[in-house]
């Protein structure tokens, strides 16, 4: 009777040792998913704000470009002629400075875009990482299961037949 238990114990530890490695792993495996999964959706959301930056440069030159328009339409009304000097002096330093709100806008949506998708990097990084952790953790516990598993039926086994008899001085009797 003693021997059953023994073994009915050692495998139980066993058992739930292998459990325990399985719920691990899957719990590793999960947090990589979800990792892939919000990677994903900071892609979306880096290339909604280069998006969102586009438009904005295209309006900056759509501002500059009507700027322009008013320019030649008073200049014109104004009798000074728009291909007088002044005129187009202004008319070029509307056009640079359209195209520098263009390309500063370009600049922090990209920006953004870069830090978002830096963010979602390390997201996976750290997914991975914990994921390996966890699969390390996990066969360190199934070892230590069934070590234990092993030692609780070598003790039931002593317990039964009797362990070594010691007879002293390195010798077994």
């Amino acid at each position: 009777m003693m021997t059953i238990s023994a073994v009915a114990t050692a495998a139980g530890t066993g058992i739930a040792a292998i459990g325990q490695r399985n719920a691990m792993n899957a719990q590793a495996d999960a947090d990589r998913q979800r990792a892939a999964i919000e990677g994903q959706w900071a892609e979306r959301r880096a290339n909604d704000e280069r998006a969102t930056a586009q438009r904005a440069a295209g309006e900056e030159i759509r501002k500059a470009k009507l700027a322009t328009s008013r320019l030649t339409a008073l200049s014109g009304a104004s009798g000074s002629g728009t291909d007088d000097q002044t005129v187009m002096d202004l008319y070029g330093d509307v056009m640079k400075e359209g195209s520098y709100n263009a390309a500063q806008a370009t600049a922090a949506g990209e920006a953004k875009a870069g830090g978002i998708e830096y963010q979602a990097a390390l997201d996976q990084w750290a997914a991975d990482a914990n994921a390996r952790i966890k699969k390390r953790g996990a066969n360190t516990s199934l070892i230590g299961g069934l070590l234990s598993a092993t030692g609780q039926l070598s003790s039931g086994m002593a317990a039964r037949y009797g362990g070594p008899r010691y007879g002293g001085y390195g010798r077994y009797s």
